[in-house]
């Protein structure tokens, strides 16, 4: 994906990419967006559909953008106004952020867009299945006409090839491998049982297993249930969902990506952009309620 990307966003086209996840896409925009900031100016607006993808991206931004002076701030909900106000003052190049975050900003008056030349939309799919398009329609009325927009896929229905009709100038399509099937370095086993052998069947998975490990559950009543007699039974277990405030959630990531937790209870939050190297398995002790959430899910190892 970034072979095939990079040229095309520093010749300045408009691109509609798709790639399986775990390919590698945040490079492939933030290399060419990094390199033209640095050449001939400008700011660049990244829209991810989660906190947790949304802080990811700001973190790599400032480690690549440190040796050229280009910096990054994540805008996300969950955190207060006056803090993310005092990042925008310190004028950054590169403005990450969730929509319904951003949207209020924008309302306040507190972002302007008038030099932004860049957008780039990361998980567009997702983003439309959390019902986001009103807010990006909105937000698109406030970047300026001339702008550059690449716009990253795991899957190109017939919606969003619509909506790239609208948002972007005659896109170069990227299609790296299927979208629609596992990375085949994944290797998936199926474990057929009844709902009151699950619990018993995963401890002794996790028991008879060295690494870190992803449980996916449906609810987040179920990942606080789960959780808890993983911990009772002697796991280094925590949880993540949307019911927790964001400053747990980013305590929870961090001490899972440091490894002083070794299980790591999550609902589909957790299933999309999560970056973490050291993660061995993935569980699906509840199956997603889409296909294509599983395959987010298992890429996550």
């Amino acid at each position: 994906i970034q072979q095939q990307t990079i040229p095309l966003a520093l010749d300045g086209h408009d691109i509609l990419a798709s790639s399986q996840t775990g390919s590698g896409k945040t490079l492939a925009y933030l290399l060419p967006t990094i390199t033209q900031i640095v050449n001939t100016g400008g700011k660049a607006l990244v829209l991810t559909p989660t906190r947790e993808l949304t802080m990811q991206v700001s973190e790599t931004i400032n480690k690549m953008g440190r040796k050229v002076a280009v910096s990054g701030v994540s805008i996300i909900g969950g955190e207060p106004f006056f803090k993310q106000t005092s990042k925008l003052k310190a004028k950054p190049n590169i403005i990450v952020g969730t929509p319904g975050r951003m949207l209020d900003h924008l309302m306040r008056k507190t972002i302007k867009f008038d030099d932004f030349r860049f957008l780039i939309l990361d998980e567009m799919d997702s983003m439309l299945d959390m019902g986001m398009k009103k807010q990006l329609d909105q937000i698109l009325n406030y970047m300026p006409k001339e702008r550059q927009v690449l716009m990253f896929s795991a899957t190109v229905p017939g919606h969003i090839l619509e909506i790239s009709h609208k948002y972007m100038k005659s896109p170069k399509r990227i299609t790296i491998g299927s979208a629609t099937k596992p990375a085949p370095e994944v290797e998936q086993q199926f474990l057929k049982m009844s709902q009151s052998e699950k619990y018993k069947e995963l401890g002794s998975q996790l028991t008879s297993k060295e690494g870190t490990a992803i449980v996916f559950v449906t609810t987040k009543r179920g990942a606080d249930k789960l959780t808890g007699r993983l911990r009772d039974d002697g796991h280094k277990a925590d949880v993540i969902h949307g019911g927790l405030n964001q400053h747990k959630r980013s305590k929870v990531i961090a001490g899972f990506r440091a490894e002083k937790t070794r299980v790591l209870v999550a609902t589909d939050v957790a299933a999309r952009g999560l970056d973490i190297n050291h993660i061995k398995f993935v569980f699906n002790y509840d199956l997603p309620m889409a296909a294509e959430d599983y395959l987010h899910r298992i890429g996550r190892t």
